[in-house]
């Protein structure tokens, strides 16, 4: 009978990370306080743009700490990855306040940087997830491998759609365009592409959840 599965010791980054991320929620959030919307069209504006920060990075950090509390972060490669994803974590509220805060002729410019900064950190989990589901490592049980090579799948997927986000025919036309109150509002292809990578990442969540309601139905079903 082979032992049961057990995780190793919380490693010091992934302390360090889960404060680095705590820190980026609350500075995002601190920025709609400098956000006085002048009608129900900018209010829900900058909380709908504040809503998907607050997706991706809550996302990226279950997944973070998902795989590194199995993965090893002993190796230098890992270690700089670490490092790097912390960087990009740190500057996204900087980023993110910026796309308020831009004026028109810079929007798709730091639009740009932020596809390159979440495309970055959904690139670097895939590179952690593909470690952790190579069979010859030995770091994940058999039991396991399905789950998160499909999570390794959608996290390069939505990695691959930020990508093509950085292309500037999406930053330059528009999708959605509203006027309220004389303040124009506009939705780009870009942002567009944010929300279908947002959707294929949080998918993968929704069908792993499914899976394991299938499974835990056929194992009553067994018994019974």
């Amino acid at each position: 009978m082979s032992a049961p599965f057990s995780q190793p010791p919380r490693p010091r980054i992934q302390s360090l990370s889960d404060l680095v991320f705590g820190l980026a929620l609350s500075i995002s959030a601190l920025t709609l306080i400098g956000q006085q919307p002048s009608n129900p069209q900018g209010f829900s504006f900058s909380l709908g743009l504040y809503g998907f920060s607050f997706l991706v990075l809550i996302g990226l950090w279950q997944m973070y700490s998902s795989v590194t509390s199995i993965l090893p972060a002993e190796t230098s490669v890992l270690v700089d990855l670490n490092v790097a994803l912390l960087f990009l974590v740190s500057i996204e509220p900087y980023l993110f306040n910026e796309l308020f805060s831009s004026k028109p002729g810079m929007l798709a410019s730091v639009s740009a940087v932020y596809s390159i900064d979440l495309a970055s950190m959904f690139l670097i989990l895939t590179f952690f997830l593909l470690t952790l589901t190579t069979e010859d490592k030995h770091l994940l049980p058999s039991s396991l491998l399905g789950r998160y090579r499909l999570q390794r799948n959608f996290t390069l997927l939505a990695a691959l759609v930020f990508m093509i986000s950085i292309i500037p025919y999406f930053g330059d036309t528009i999708a959605v365009s509203i006027v309220s109150g004389g303040t124009p509002y506009y939705l780009s292809l870009r942002s567009v592409l944010w929300l279908v990578a947002l959707v294929v990442s949080w998918s993968r969540r929704t069908i792993g959840s499914y899976e394991r309601w299938r499974n835990a139905r056929s194992g009553m079903a067994t018994q019974s």
